[in-house]
Protein backbone atom coordinates (compact mmCIF):
# COMPACT_ATOMS: atom_id res chain seq x y z
CA UNK A 1 0.00 0.00 0.00
CA UNK A 2 2.96 2.25 0.94
CA UNK A 3 4.22 2.12 -3.20
CA UNK A 4 0.53 2.80 -4.21
CA UNK A 5 0.51 6.18 -2.09
CA UNK A 6 3.40 7.44 -3.45
CA UNK A 7 3.12 6.74 -6.65
CA UNK A 8 -0.48 8.06 -7.27
CA UNK A 9 0.17 10.51 -4.62
CA UNK A 10 3.86 11.32 -4.42
CA UNK A 11 3.34 10.92 -0.70
CA UNK A 12 5.77 8.61 1.38
CA UNK A 13 4.40 7.52 4.81
CA UNK A 14 6.49 5.66 7.27
CA UNK A 15 3.40 3.12 8.32
CA UNK A 16 0.39 2.45 7.11
CA UNK A 17 -2.50 1.13 9.36
CA UNK A 18 -5.38 -0.68 7.47
CA UNK A 19 -8.90 -0.98 9.41
CA UNK A 20 -11.51 -2.74 7.36
CA UNK A 21 -11.71 -0.12 3.93
CA UNK A 22 -9.28 2.91 5.01
CA UNK A 23 -5.99 2.75 5.13
CA UNK A 24 -4.99 5.33 7.63
CA UNK A 25 -1.22 7.37 7.93
CA UNK A 26 0.11 10.35 9.50
CA UNK A 27 2.83 12.34 7.94
CA UNK A 28 4.24 15.64 8.97
CA UNK A 29 1.16 15.85 11.48
CA UNK A 30 -1.20 15.50 8.91
CA UNK A 31 -4.05 12.36 8.84
CA UNK A 32 -4.80 10.56 5.39
CA UNK A 33 -7.03 8.25 4.52
CA UNK A 34 -7.09 6.16 1.84
CA UNK A 35 -10.72 4.77 1.04
CA UNK A 36 -11.43 1.74 -1.19
CA UNK A 37 -14.87 2.77 -2.32
CA UNK A 38 -17.86 0.76 -4.63
CA UNK A 39 -19.59 4.75 -5.68
CA UNK A 40 -20.08 5.17 -9.48
CA UNK A 41 -17.80 8.02 -10.96
CA UNK A 42 -20.66 10.89 -11.64
CA UNK A 43 -21.44 10.44 -7.92
CA UNK A 44 -17.83 11.30 -6.69
CA UNK A 45 -17.88 13.92 -9.22
CA UNK A 46 -20.66 15.63 -6.83
CA UNK A 47 -19.53 15.27 -4.12
CA UNK A 48 -16.44 16.84 -4.79
CA UNK A 49 -18.91 19.59 -5.68
CA UNK A 50 -19.67 20.00 -2.70
CA UNK A 51 -16.45 19.97 -0.95
CA UNK A 52 -15.35 23.02 -3.50
CA UNK A 53 -18.53 24.58 -2.60
CA UNK A 54 -17.93 24.21 1.56
CA UNK A 55 -14.39 25.28 0.77
CA UNK A 56 -15.59 27.77 -1.18
CA UNK A 57 -18.21 29.51 1.62
CA UNK A 58 -15.35 28.97 4.21
CA UNK A 59 -17.00 26.00 5.57
CA UNK A 60 -14.69 23.42 6.52
CA UNK A 61 -14.17 19.93 5.80
CA UNK A 62 -12.46 17.15 5.35
CA UNK A 63 -10.76 16.92 1.63
CA UNK A 64 -10.52 14.21 -1.18
CA UNK A 65 -7.18 14.82 -2.71
CA UNK A 66 -7.09 14.37 -6.17
CA UNK A 67 -3.92 11.66 -7.51
CA UNK A 68 -1.30 12.88 -9.21
CA UNK A 69 -2.80 12.71 -12.63
CA UNK A 70 -5.79 14.68 -11.59
CA UNK A 71 -8.26 12.61 -10.73
CA UNK A 72 -10.42 11.36 -7.95
CA UNK A 73 -10.44 7.61 -7.67
CA UNK A 74 -7.39 5.52 -8.08
CA UNK A 75 -7.92 2.01 -9.26
CA UNK A 76 -4.97 -0.54 -8.69
CA UNK A 77 -5.82 -4.53 -9.19
CA UNK A 78 -9.97 -3.60 -9.92
CA UNK A 79 -10.31 -1.99 -6.59
CA UNK A 80 -11.43 1.94 -6.49
CA UNK A 81 -9.52 4.01 -3.50
CA UNK A 82 -9.81 7.59 -2.80
CA UNK A 83 -7.87 9.69 -0.71
CA UNK A 84 -9.16 12.02 1.89
CA UNK A 85 -7.16 14.68 4.28
CA UNK A 86 -8.31 14.92 7.80
CA UNK A 87 -8.97 18.53 8.52
CA UNK A 88 -11.28 18.29 11.38
CA UNK A 89 -9.74 16.80 14.88
CA UNK A 90 -11.71 13.56 15.71
CA UNK A 91 -14.34 13.74 18.14
CA UNK A 92 -17.99 12.68 18.34
CA UNK A 93 -20.56 15.25 16.24
CA UNK A 94 -23.48 16.04 18.01
CA UNK A 95 -26.53 18.44 17.07
CA UNK A 96 -24.57 21.56 15.95
CA UNK A 97 -22.47 19.39 13.72
CA UNK A 98 -25.82 18.54 11.87
CA UNK A 99 -27.55 21.99 12.07
CA UNK A 100 -24.24 23.91 10.42
CA UNK A 101 -24.90 21.48 7.25
CA UNK A 102 -28.33 21.63 6.94
CA UNK A 103 -27.98 25.64 6.97
CA UNK A 104 -26.37 25.64 3.76
CA UNK A 105 -27.91 26.84 0.90
CA UNK A 106 -27.41 24.08 -1.69
CA UNK A 107 -28.79 25.93 -4.55
CA UNK A 108 -26.88 26.49 -7.26
CA UNK A 109 -24.30 23.61 -6.57
CA UNK A 110 -25.59 21.70 -9.69
CA UNK A 111 -26.23 18.61 -8.12
CA UNK A 112 -28.42 15.96 -10.38
CA UNK A 113 -27.85 12.36 -8.86
CA UNK A 114 -27.19 12.22 -5.24
CA UNK A 115 -30.42 12.81 -4.61
CA UNK A 116 -32.45 10.69 -2.01
CA UNK A 117 -35.65 12.00 -1.20
CA UNK A 118 -38.34 9.74 -2.24
CA UNK A 119 -38.11 7.79 0.83
CA UNK A 120 -41.50 6.21 0.29
CA UNK A 121 -40.70 4.70 -3.14
CA UNK A 122 -36.96 3.41 -1.58
CA UNK A 123 -39.37 2.17 1.42
CA UNK A 124 -41.42 -0.04 -0.73
CA UNK A 125 -38.34 -1.31 -2.76
CA UNK A 126 -36.51 -2.16 0.65
CA UNK A 127 -39.88 -4.60 1.60
CA UNK A 128 -40.61 -5.86 -1.51
CA UNK A 129 -36.76 -7.16 -1.62
CA UNK A 130 -36.59 -8.45 1.87
CA UNK A 131 -40.04 -10.26 1.22
CA UNK A 132 -38.80 -11.90 -1.86
CA UNK A 133 -35.68 -12.76 -0.07
CA UNK A 134 -37.60 -14.74 2.90
CA UNK A 135 -40.13 -16.40 0.20
CA UNK A 136 -37.61 -17.73 -1.81
CA UNK A 137 -34.97 -18.70 0.71
CA UNK A 138 -35.49 -21.86 2.45
CA UNK A 139 -32.57 -21.22 5.27
CA UNK A 140 -33.92 -18.42 7.01
CA UNK A 141 -32.71 -17.90 10.17
CA UNK A 142 -34.90 -18.49 13.16
CA UNK A 143 -34.26 -14.73 14.67
CA UNK A 144 -35.07 -13.02 11.32
CA UNK A 145 -38.28 -15.35 10.74
CA UNK A 146 -39.23 -14.62 13.95
CA UNK A 147 -39.24 -10.96 14.09
CA UNK A 148 -38.60 -9.47 10.70
CA UNK A 149 -42.50 -9.20 10.19
CA UNK A 150 -42.65 -6.56 12.91
CA UNK A 151 -40.09 -4.64 11.52
CA UNK A 152 -41.83 -5.14 7.74
CA UNK A 153 -45.12 -3.82 9.62
CA UNK A 154 -43.37 -0.70 10.99
CA UNK A 155 -42.02 0.02 7.72
CA UNK A 156 -45.46 0.23 6.14
CA UNK A 157 -46.71 2.54 8.93
CA UNK A 158 -44.18 5.10 8.01
CA UNK A 159 -44.81 4.04 4.24
CA UNK A 160 -48.44 4.83 5.24
CA UNK A 161 -47.62 8.14 6.70
CA UNK A 162 -46.21 9.53 3.65
CA UNK A 163 -49.49 8.60 2.09
CA UNK A 164 -50.58 12.00 3.16
CA UNK A 165 -50.20 14.53 0.51
CA UNK A 166 -47.12 16.43 0.57
CA UNK A 167 -45.24 18.88 -0.95
CA UNK A 168 -43.33 17.78 -3.87
CA UNK A 169 -41.07 20.38 -4.33
CA UNK A 170 -37.28 19.73 -2.98
CA UNK A 171 -37.63 21.96 -0.66
CA UNK A 172 -36.11 22.11 2.32
CA UNK A 173 -32.96 20.46 0.72
CA UNK A 174 -29.34 20.20 2.33
CA UNK A 175 -26.46 18.19 2.79
CA UNK A 176 -26.96 15.21 4.55
CA UNK A 177 -25.72 11.01 5.23
CA UNK A 178 -27.20 7.70 3.85
CA UNK A 179 -27.06 6.91 8.02
CA UNK A 180 -25.65 8.41 11.45
CA UNK A 181 -24.61 6.36 13.57
CA UNK A 182 -25.13 7.70 17.30
CA UNK A 183 -21.00 7.66 17.54
CA UNK A 184 -20.62 8.85 14.35
CA UNK A 185 -17.55 10.59 14.67
CA UNK A 186 -16.47 13.94 12.59
CA UNK A 187 -13.49 11.32 10.08
CA UNK A 188 -16.91 10.23 8.60
CA UNK A 189 -19.16 13.26 9.18
CA UNK A 190 -17.29 15.26 7.45
CA UNK A 191 -16.28 13.06 4.81
CA UNK A 192 -17.06 14.18 1.16
CA UNK A 193 -17.30 10.63 0.23
CA UNK A 194 -20.45 9.97 2.68
CA UNK A 195 -22.59 13.05 1.82
CA UNK A 196 -25.63 13.07 -0.54
CA UNK A 197 -28.91 15.29 -0.66
CA UNK A 198 -32.26 15.34 1.07
CA UNK A 199 -34.48 16.62 2.69
CA UNK A 200 -32.76 18.92 5.62
CA UNK A 201 -34.90 16.88 8.24
CA UNK A 202 -33.11 13.44 7.49
CA UNK A 203 -30.08 13.91 9.57
CA UNK A 204 -31.90 15.25 12.70
CA UNK A 205 -34.04 11.77 12.55
CA UNK A 206 -31.32 9.67 11.86
CA UNK A 207 -29.73 10.94 14.75
CA UNK A 208 -32.38 11.01 17.22
CA UNK A 209 -32.97 7.11 16.08
CA UNK A 210 -29.50 6.16 16.48
CA UNK A 211 -29.90 7.58 19.99
CA UNK A 212 -33.45 5.68 20.04
CA UNK A 213 -32.45 2.18 18.90
CA UNK A 214 -29.15 1.98 20.72
CA UNK A 215 -29.65 3.75 23.91
CA UNK A 216 -33.75 3.37 24.43
CA UNK A 217 -32.80 4.15 28.18
CA UNK A 218 -31.78 7.18 27.84
CA UNK A 219 -35.22 9.23 26.59
CA UNK A 220 -34.20 12.16 28.29
CA UNK A 221 -31.25 12.80 25.61
CA UNK A 222 -33.78 11.95 23.07
CA UNK A 223 -35.98 15.01 24.53
CA UNK A 224 -33.18 17.39 24.92
CA UNK A 225 -32.06 16.75 21.25
CA UNK A 226 -35.92 17.27 20.05
CA UNK A 227 -36.05 20.26 22.31
CA UNK A 228 -32.85 21.53 20.84
CA UNK A 229 -33.72 20.57 17.16
CA UNK A 230 -37.11 22.86 17.13
CA UNK A 231 -35.64 25.64 19.37
CA UNK A 232 -32.92 26.54 16.82
CA UNK A 233 -35.34 25.71 13.66
CA UNK A 234 -38.89 26.61 12.43
CA UNK A 235 -40.07 23.17 11.42
CA UNK A 236 -43.31 23.19 9.08
CA UNK A 237 -45.85 20.46 9.42
CA UNK A 238 -44.45 18.75 6.65
CA UNK A 239 -41.17 18.35 7.83
CA UNK A 240 -42.12 17.04 11.46
CA UNK A 241 -44.20 14.91 9.43
CA UNK A 242 -41.38 13.32 7.49
CA UNK A 243 -39.28 13.71 10.80
CA UNK A 244 -41.67 11.36 12.72
CA UNK A 245 -42.06 8.89 9.56
CA UNK A 246 -37.97 8.78 9.53
CA UNK A 247 -37.36 7.99 13.52
CA UNK A 248 -40.15 5.48 13.06
CA UNK A 249 -38.23 3.57 10.31
CA UNK A 250 -36.28 0.43 11.62
CA UNK A 251 -33.22 1.49 9.29
CA UNK A 252 -30.94 -0.32 12.28
CA UNK A 253 -32.52 -3.32 11.86
CA UNK A 254 -32.38 -3.49 8.16
CA UNK A 255 -28.48 -2.54 8.28
CA UNK A 256 -28.30 -5.63 10.80
CA UNK A 257 -30.10 -8.02 8.62
CA UNK A 258 -28.48 -7.09 5.45
CA UNK A 259 -24.91 -7.69 7.54
CA UNK A 260 -26.25 -11.07 8.27
CA UNK A 261 -27.35 -11.92 4.57
CA UNK A 262 -23.93 -11.27 4.02
CA UNK A 263 -22.44 -13.28 6.41
CA UNK A 264 -20.76 -10.26 7.76
CA UNK A 265 -22.19 -10.38 11.12
CA UNK A 266 -23.89 -13.36 13.50
CA UNK A 267 -28.20 -12.86 13.54
CA UNK A 268 -27.87 -12.62 17.38
CA UNK A 269 -26.70 -9.04 16.99
CA UNK A 270 -30.37 -8.80 15.89
CA UNK A 271 -31.58 -9.39 19.65
CA UNK A 272 -29.75 -5.78 20.60
CA UNK A 273 -32.69 -4.20 18.94
CA UNK A 274 -35.65 -6.65 19.60
CA UNK A 275 -34.81 -7.33 23.30
CA UNK A 276 -35.54 -3.63 23.44
CA UNK A 277 -38.80 -3.08 20.86
CA UNK A 278 -40.93 -2.78 24.30
CA UNK A 279 -38.88 0.50 24.93
CA UNK A 280 -38.40 1.62 21.92
CA UNK A 281 -42.32 1.67 21.30
CA UNK A 282 -42.66 3.65 24.24
CA UNK A 283 -40.07 6.15 23.69
CA UNK A 284 -41.68 6.33 20.01
CA UNK A 285 -45.16 6.99 21.57
CA UNK A 286 -43.17 10.41 23.44
CA UNK A 287 -41.34 11.63 20.56
CA UNK A 288 -44.85 11.20 18.82
CA UNK A 289 -46.44 13.77 21.77
CA UNK A 290 -43.47 15.95 21.20
CA UNK A 291 -43.58 16.34 17.34
CA UNK A 292 -47.77 16.52 17.66
CA UNK A 293 -48.41 19.38 19.59
CA UNK A 294 -50.65 21.37 17.61
CA UNK A 295 -49.94 20.03 14.64
CA UNK A 296 -52.46 17.01 13.81
CA UNK A 297 -49.79 14.31 13.02
CA UNK A 298 -50.94 11.04 11.67
CA UNK A 299 -50.21 8.75 14.31
CA UNK A 300 -49.35 4.99 14.52
CA UNK A 301 -52.35 3.58 16.31
CA UNK A 302 -51.43 0.37 17.18
CA UNK A 303 -48.08 2.15 18.90
CA UNK A 304 -50.25 4.40 20.49
CA UNK A 305 -52.44 2.16 22.14
CA UNK A 306 -49.86 0.17 24.04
Amino acid sequence: MKKIIKYYYDLVPEKVFHQKNIHKFIIEKTKYMLYEVNNESEELEEKYKIQEYLNKINVCCNLIIKNKMGLIITQYNEKKFILIEQKIETRRINIMDILLLTSINIDNIGIKTIYRTDWKKMWEKKIDYIEHQIISNTDTKEIIKESIYYYIGLTENCISILQEPLEKKDKYKAICHERIGYKMTTDEFYNPINFIIDKRIRNFAEYIRGQLYNTPDKIENIKKILDELLTKIRLNREELILLYARIVYPGEYFDIYEKIIMNLTNEKELLKIINNSSKIEKNIKIIYEILNKNKNIQPIEWLNKN
